[in-house]
């Protein structure tokens, strides 16, 4: 028959990792409950309280002037962004089908661009409601890793957007 031994180690080391977790806790709690040995009630004198008003006021005359700088900045995006027209063109990861929404179509509906007279009459359309804005195209890639957009889509793209404003928005290409 088998017999237990009579001393189990847990009885042991079951309490002692508790004291160390506890002694882990209050470790961690000393930077909160310590006060520091060099600070008295009575340090704030006249002139360190004029510094700290002097600091406190050159800071917000320091963010009063980024505040007015972060405004035009604001603003100048706000200008650019009504003199250009963005026309977006989503690629399909699975496919490599690229295709646009058109302003005046329905919503929801897609148009395919699969080749250089779609681009040209994407190209047409836009510049017609441009109203004189900027015209650019935004061709976005696909957001998980695909095989699209491959050497034959960057060419059409290339050859069919020559003589106009393209970026391509593709988080997987090589930096």
């Amino acid at each position: 028959m088998i017999q237990l031994p009579e001393r189990a180690v847990t009885r042991f080391f079951v309490p002692l990792i508790d004291v160390l977790i506890l002694l882990f806790c209050i470790f961690l709690l000393l930077p909160f409950v310590a006060t520091p040995a060099d600070q008295t009630a009575g340090s704030d004198t006249p002139t360190d309280l004029e510094s700290l008003r002097s600091e406190v006021r050159k800071a917000k005359d320091e963010l009063a002037i980024e505040r007015k700088r972060v405004d035009e900045l604001l603003r100048e995006r706000a200008e650019s962004a009504q003199r250009t027209l963005v026309r977006v063109i989503d690629i399909d990861g699975d496919t490599g089908e690229m295709s646009y929404a058109a302003s005046d179509g329905p919503p929801g509906r897609r148009y395919p661009l699969a080749s250089a007279e779609d681009a040209r009459n994407l190209i047409l359309n836009a510049k017609k409601k441009s109203d004189g804005r900027a015209v650019k195209f935004l061709f976005v890639c696909p957001r998980k890793p695909s095989r699209f957009p491959d050497r034959k889509t960057l060419d059409d793209i290339g050859a069919w957007f020559a003589s106009e404003s393209v970026t391509i928005d593709n988080p997987f290409a090589p930096r």
